[in-house]
């Protein structure tokens, strides 16, 4: 139910994968836009997740869509964005 970072949404995402995550994995929160270039549900939330993987199914061609918006999204996560940001960390202490 908790994950405080995780790697396989930003795998996933720069793969061009549909990514369907709940907010305890932070990784989602930071980078998915709901129903935009993947869905986040509440982790507590078994019927909204059901309701999605409905919706993907009855709309299948969400799945290749919202994949290249997930891959356009991945490619602002780049090496130096992530220097920068540890930068940024290092700086305020």
């Amino acid at each position: 139910l908790h994950e405080p970072f995780g790697i396989p949404p930003i795998d996933a995402m720069s793969c061009g994968k549909l990514l369907i995550g709940s907010n305890g994995v932070y990784s989602c929160l930071d980078r998915i836009e709901n129903n935009k270039n993947g869905f986040i549900y509440d982790k507590n939330d078994y019927k909204r997740l059901a309701s999605i993987l409905e919706y993907v199914i009855k709309n299948p061609d969400l799945i290749g869509k919202m994949g290249y918006s997930a891959y356009l999204t991945s490619l602002d996560y780049t090496v130096d964005y992530n220097i920068s940001a540890i930068r940024d960390i290092l700086d305020k202490q």
